[in-house]
């Protein structure tokens, strides 16, 4: 069944009373509601509903992550199970377990298809050109396309560079999106 994000809180709950797994992704940049959450380094608008349920429903977070191979299957790995349990607050102990859940991601990310890149800077240091040398991934090969690339053009590093917000992401390939941005920059 497949929750809608707007009524998302009553739809998890009849699922858990129902003893129904629930799955929720957390690797979005949330606009409003969000904690931030260091990823890779850079504060990341980061929704706290996954540790809020685990932590109130006391459910166990099985970490999943799913990657395309390149005949198009997809191969799914699931974790060992994160049991949460109260420790202080739960306002820090929502936190702390987003935290834990985002160092998940962040370790997964790095085990699968790295790519090679270049960025031509200018002598005041604001990119002229960038330029994807080598990627492996079987899908978001739009990440090479010169339309995606120009958006870095005559950026700095004081520039904010925020998925959909001041770089338009590319579906299915957000985590490359994300790791090419704070990289080039």
């Amino acid at each position: 069944t497949l929750i809608p994000k707007r009524a998302a809180a009553r739809g998890v709950l009849r699922a858990r009373r129902g003893k129904r797994a629930v799955a929720l992704r957390i690797d979005q940049n949330v606009r409003a509601g969000g904690r931030l959450v260091d990823f890779f380094g850079v504060p990341a608008s980061t929704t706290p509903a996954l540790a809020t349920f685990a932590l109130k429903c006391g459910s166990p977070i099985v970490p999943v992550f799913c990657s395309m191979l390149p005949d198009g299957r997809a191969t799914i790995r699931y974790l060992p199970a994160l049991h949460p349990v109260r420790r202080g607050s739960l306002v820090d102990d929502i936190r702390d377990l987003t935290r834990a859940c985002t160092a998940l991601i962040e370790e997964e990310v790095g085990k699968f298809k790295p790519f090679r890149f270049i960025v031509g800077v200018e002598p005041a240091g604001s990119v002229r050109r960038v330029a994807i040398l080598v990627y492996r991934e079987a899908r978001g090969d739009e990440i090479a396309h010169r339309r995606f690339l120009d958006q870095y053009s005559g950026k700095t590093a004081a520039h904010p560079i925020s998925s959909n917000r001041d770089i338009i992401n590319i579906s299915g390939a957000t985590m490359s999106c994300w790791m090419f941005s704070v990289s080039a920059m």
